[in-house]
């Protein structure tokens, strides 16, 4: 796949935004990473993820991408840390509160240091993971808000980000995330479809990158062709 077919989807198609979970096989993730290196994509902050959203449609000189890695497991600092500081690309992680320093989970100690890098950013994945829509109100209001609230008083860094568990959302909770103060949110939900366009900041679309990904698949990803095959995401009423 040629470097002028990926500008081409780029000037199309919407920023790919990957999300990953536990990286047991970092040679591959480092191939991918090498990947995007060598075809010289511009790796975004979720800071100006935002702001190119935000901005007129234009055309951009290279093409773009936003990496996240939902959970908080133990092996991204092992496996994906060091290779995100070699490359000097930044991410964004979506810990889930009430697994931070248990076993196989992050560490406040590691989340830290990554943080000290400035190529870490840190968003909310709720405090327990459970599924936002089956939850009553008040449950849903402390998972967000509480969640926000511990990270921020043991990162002493905002949290403007959150990640859906499962992509479960409804429209009262998008609200509540607005009135917890996050700026955006980001949704799991694959299938087909096409809406190519990220539209709404609170039902942001992913694309899960696994383990053993082909080439081929990761090429449709990262070069935004891969939300053709991203479902229309599921509002829940309730």
């Amino acid at each position: 796949m040629s470097a002028s077919l990926i500008k081409f989807f780029s000037l199309y198609l919407d920023i790919p935004v990957l999300v990953y979970h536990s990286i047991k096989w970092p040679l591959s993730f480092k191939k991918q990473l090498e990947f995007l290196k060598r075809n010289s994509f511009e790796i975004l902050n979720p800071n100006d993820f935002i702001l190119k959203l935000n901005q007129l449609p234009k055309k951009s000189p290279k093409p773009s991408i936003l990496l996240t890695f939902d959970d908080g497991y133990s092996d991204l600092f092992f496996n994906v840390f060091p290779f995100l500081l070699e490359f000097r690309f930044p991410a964004l992680i979506f810990l889930t509160v009430d697994k931070i320093s248990k076993e196989g989970y992050l560490t406040y100690e590691k989340i830290k240091e990554m943080l000290d890098t400035g190529l870490i950013y840190i968003g909310s994945h709720t405090l327990s993971h459970r599924y936002l829509p089956y939850l009553k109100d008040e449950e849903i209001n402390f998972e967000i808000g509480e969640s926000k609230r511990i990270l921020e008083e043991n990162l002493k860094t905002e949290i403007n980000f959150f990640s859906y568990p499962w992509g479960g959302f409804n429209y009262y909770i998008k609200e509540k995330l607005k009135e917890a103060g996050y700026i955006c949110a980001f949704t799991t939900n694959q299938g087909l479809s096409f809406s190519l366009k990220h539209k709404d900041l609170f039902a942001i679309k992913r694309l899960t990158v696994k383990e053993n990904e082909s080439f081929l698949k990761f090429f449709l990803k990262v070069s935004g062709a891969g939300y053709i095959f991203q479902k229309h995401i599921v509002i829940k009423d309730g």
